[in-house]
């Protein structure tokens, strides 16, 4: 996640996406509002949305990246309890000068704080 969005800000390509615009009948799904490392994707299935005649857009090529950045910038992450949610925080400051691991922005994940949300 650190990595995508460090790449991100410093104008790096991150590939292209492949979508596909169907009406057929397959099992469509949410993007998840709070990424969970090792969870069970079916309980995130959307039946309606799912349904023969209903257009819908896949993703065949840029799922993960797509999530991610939906993750950081709309919902959160597990944090390491695996219950408290954390937040991405970025230090706009940022972008001087390489950490130890070759980022120019420190992007932070902390526990959510309740009124210090920035809405997308």
């Amino acid at each position: 996640m650190v990595m995508l969005f460090d790449s991100l800000m410093r104008n790096y390509p991150i590939q292209t996406f492949l979508f596909w615009r169907t009406k057929e009948h397959i099992k469509a799904r949410n993007f998840m509002k709070q990424i969970e490392w090792d969870c069970e994707l079916s309980k995130y299935y959307n039946e309606p949305a799912s349904q023969k005649d209903r257009e819908k857009v896949f993703v065949l090529d840029g799922q993960q990246r797509l999530q991610t950045l939906y993750g950081m910038f709309y919902g959160s992450i597990d944090g390491p309890d695996g219950t408290t949610p954390y937040e991405s925080f970025l230090d706009l400051t940022d972008g001087a000068k390489p950490d130890e691991d070759g980022m120019l922005y420190g992007l932070e994940f902390k526990p959510s704080h309740p009124g210090c949300r920035i809405i997308v």
